[in-house]
């Protein structure tokens, strides 16, 4: 709300101490109030931030330290970027993707570990306010082995859907199914009354009429998961299958999302309109024929300009 923005750094080189998370004025120059001089330094990968119900910032990756303790793929970071003493528990894999804080007091890990502590959970696991597993909660049923969940979110009951997209060993898998988009019971299992897509969801929205954007593609889908519309593309691109995080909505309903053009590397972002209609009128390209630029992030600004990393 104070207008600045944090953003998650690429790793130069795997399992080198590096910044992981900097922070940055609302006009562009490093905060140097946050973390380290406008940095957090770290070794390792960070998938997921999300501002929590508090306030706080919630890291979720692939790190076994933070800040030179301990970590456990989660960690919860004060608007300064300082880390709190919220001791998540210990995961046998410390690889979290999404992190989410229920109203109650809960909290639901989504990754690729498969125990907290020594109690099984596979892939999804709900914590107590005290942040011993809760073993009334069990998703495991919902899965293939292989398959993975990036994202989580609430309905307005305050119910759990949890979208994939993603897989843990693509290596030996003959057309992997996704994990698609659920909505769960309070025991973890799926909720019956919403039906299961298994399309490939890396990001949920939810709108003001009720329904769900999930992306990308672009998809809407009822409150009870009837898909109401697919999104067309305008174009002919070449990453047509993949799915990725980087969708922003704009302040205005309309939709943007990167997206690859040709055989050169080279990264176009266009624009879809609130009922899902492509926008032929935005069409903005981010490179010339000479210096091809790939786009790792977009963001909407309140004031509804677009922040783009590249």
């Amino acid at each position: 709300s104070d207008g600045r923005i944090v953003c998650a750094l690429n790793a130069p080189r795997l399992g080198e101490t590096y910044p992981l998370i900097a922070c940055f004025k609302a006009d562009g120059a490093l905060d140097r109030t946050f973390g380290s001089e406008g940095v957090i330094p770290g070794a390792g990968v960070v998938e997921s931030l999300r501002v929590s119900t508090a306030g706080t910032i919630l890291v979720a990756g692939s790190f076994e330290s933070w800040a030179g303790t301990p970590a456990w793929g989660v960690v919860e970071l004060s608007t300064s970027g300082q880390r709190l003493a919220r001791a998540f528990p210990r995961l046998d894999l410390p690889s979290v993707t999404s992190v989410l804080d229920l109203p109650d007091g809960r909290w639901l890990l989504a990754g690729r570990f498969t125990r907290v502590n020594s109690s099984p959970a596979f892939r999804l696991a709900r914590l107590k306010s005290d942040l011993s597993w809760d073993s009334s909660f069990d998703a495991s049923s919902n899965f293939i082995s292989y398959q993975l969940v990036n994202t989580l979110a609430l309905d307005p009951q305050g119910r759990v859907l949890a979208g994939g997209a993603q897989f843990s060993s693509e290596g030996g898998i003959t057309n992997p199914i996704p994990f698609g988009l659920v909505r769960l019971l309070e025991n973890g299992a799926a909720d019956p009354a919403f039906r299961r897509s298994q399309e490939a969801v890396y990001s949920i929205h939810l709108e003001p009429d009720g329904t769900w954007i999930t992306g990308f593609p672009f998809r809407r889908w009822s409150p009870n998961g009837e898909l109401l519309k697919a999104f067309p593309f305008g174009l002919n691109y070449v990453n047509v299958g993949t799915t990725d995080h980087r969708s922003a909505r704009l302040p205005d309903g309309r939709w943007i999302h990167p997206i690859r053009v040709g055989a050169l590397s080279r990264d176009r972002l266009p624009r879809w309109r609130p009922d899902g209609s492509f926008d032929e009128h935005f069409w903005d390209r981010f490179a010339t024929n000479r210096a091809p630029i790939q786009i790792t992030a977009v963001s909407a600004v309140p004031d509804g300009s677009v922040l783009v990393g590249v």
